[in-house]
């Protein structure tokens, strides 16, 4: 594997993890301080639906573009074969929706009759689903950087219409609008620089091979969504909108840790499938071993901090009686979210090794068991029934998925960077605990990182967990 592609793609993925973790966060005060929990849980239960609703309309078919036309010398058509599928599903997906409004099914927001809503999110989830094609055709060609340019700009501007639209009016209806905007004056440029080949005529013989790949992969691209998602839009139903925006509130920190990983999502599904197809597995052993590392020795302080300053963060960026009711679930749901960091870089062994039926009976049966359990324990124990279910589902995924990409790349467990890593850390809890009554809340926010930092990397360097040999390897590749 190229580490130094690996490392630069990185670079740029991590610019738009940052920006997308800004979409989120910076949305929170602007509702929640203005127009209360309240508009800010009906907004999440929205986006439930759409995320929900693109991920099933879009059959995975982006991971058949990135999968298959890398393959060929020339295109052949598949772009084009591709996105009229897209279309198509994107269509009845919409169609779908507005049945579903028309029966009740939807969130009543309030705002708007019930019919601007629904098409209001039927328009948004048609072009989540044509978009995810052409947004994905630079990653499909290798141009990883260029693909990550892009989402950074498609992010940014998509949050200053959010924030606009908000601050202006607090109608969800003129957000939803703003988001069809955006995104469509961004596919349009993509489409305007790179002129992918667009033909008439269809290649309907790869059809069914495309689909063949994609199809497989739905399950596991609903799973994640339903266990991501569904949550808020149950706790909308089941509860209230203030139950479900103080949730999708404390649920937006503990996310940084799924999104550390993450920004090696985009330049992994390529490098390792092609790791994979030349037989380079003691390069992905090597690789994932010191991968899995790092993200030990960086998950557990993460977790750690996130959970000392959770309630000085929420109230930072939303109420303070969001924050005494949000804040115990930050520590909760950052224990699922740690094992999902494990998925998130583990999986594309699988994919690569096209187990993609095997990723997809484990995320369908996580999927299904979260729904059950959030049924059955939001009513029973709410905000802690939602945060529980979401830990299960979790921890299943990232359990069965490491051992069977052990079975194909044997990787090493970082065990001993484990144990080291959470002594460090309870020594670090420790030193914050004690300072914490001695210090104002927001002075918390700024002084607490830069101690923790300090007493960590010196507690990780008296245990021997950090060497000059690693310092060493860092440098080699990154200089």
């Amino acid at each position: 594997m190229n580490y130094r592609k690996l490392i630069g793609d990185v670079g740029f993925s991590s610019a738009r993890t940052i920006l997308s973790l800004s979409r989120g966060i910076l949305l929170i005060p602007i509702i929640t301080k203005i127009f209360g929990a309240d508009l800010y849980g009906l907004w999440s239960g929205v986006q439930a639906i759409i995320i929900i609703s693109a991920s099933i309309g879009g059959l995975h078919l982006h991971g058949a573009l990135i999968r298959y036309l890398p393959q060929g010398s020339k295109d052949d058509g598949i772009f084009s074969t591709v996105l009229t599928l897209s279309f198509l599903t994107a269509i009845l997906t919409s169609l779908i929706l507005i049945c579903l409004g028309i029966l009740g099914v939807l969130p009543d927001i309030g705002q708007s009759s019930s019919w601007i809503v629904t098409g209001s999110i039927a328009g948004v989830v048609f072009v989540k689903i044509v978009s995810l094609v052409i947004l994905n055709y630079p990653r499909a060609i290798g141009q990883v950087k260029t693909y990550e340019i892009i989402q950074s700009f498609h992010l940014l501007i998509e949050l200053f219409a959010l924030a606009m639209a908000f601050t202006l009016t607090g109608d969800i209806v003129i957000a939803l609008l703003s988001v069809i905007f955006t995104t469509v004056l961004v596919d349009l440029i993509v489409v305007i620089y790179y002129r992918p080949p667009i033909k008439p005529d269809l290649d309907y013989r790869s059809i069914k091979k495309y689909l063949e790949y994609s199809l497989p992969m739905l399950p596991k691209e609903m799973g994640s969504r339903i266990i991501s998602s569904a949550d808020r839009y149950l706790l909308l139903l089941l509860l209230s909108p203030a139950s479900a925006g103080i949730y999708a509130v404390a649920y937006s920190l503990p996310t940084l840790l799924e999104k550390f990983t993450g920004v090696l999502t985009p330049t992994l599904y390529p490098s390792v499938t092609e790791a994979w197809e030349n037989g380079n597995i003691k390069s992905l052993t090597n690789f994932y071993t010191e991968v899995l590392r790092w993200y030990t020795i960086a998950a557990f302080p993460m977790l750690a901090g996130i959970s000392i300053l959770a309630e000085p963060a929420l109230r930072m960026l939303s109420t303070p009686a969001v924050a005494s009711k949000g804040w115990i679930l930050v520590p909760l749901l950052g224990i699922g979210f740690m094992g999902r960091g494990y998925d998130n870089v583990l999986i594309y062994i699988l994919t690569a090794a096209e187990e993609n039926v095997r990723i997809a009976k484990i995320t369908t049966l996580a999927a299904f068991l979260n729904t059950i359990l959030n049924i059955v324990l939001i009513p029973t124990i709410g905000l802690f029934g939602a945060a529980a279910s979401t830990i299960f589902a979790q921890i299943l995924i990232a359990s069965y998925v490491s051992y069977w990409a052990h079975n194909y790349v044997p990787f090493q467990f970082p065990i001993m960077s484990a144990i080291r890593s959470f002594t460090v850390t309870a020594v670090m809890l420790l030193v914050l605990f004690g300072l914490s009554n001695t210090i104002s809340w927001k002075s918390q926010l700024v002084v607490f990182p830069v101690i923790g930092f300090l007493i960590y990397v010196a507690g990780l360097s008296l245990v021997g967990e950090i060497s000059k040999q690693d310092i060493q390897k860092f440098y080699s590749v990154v200089a």
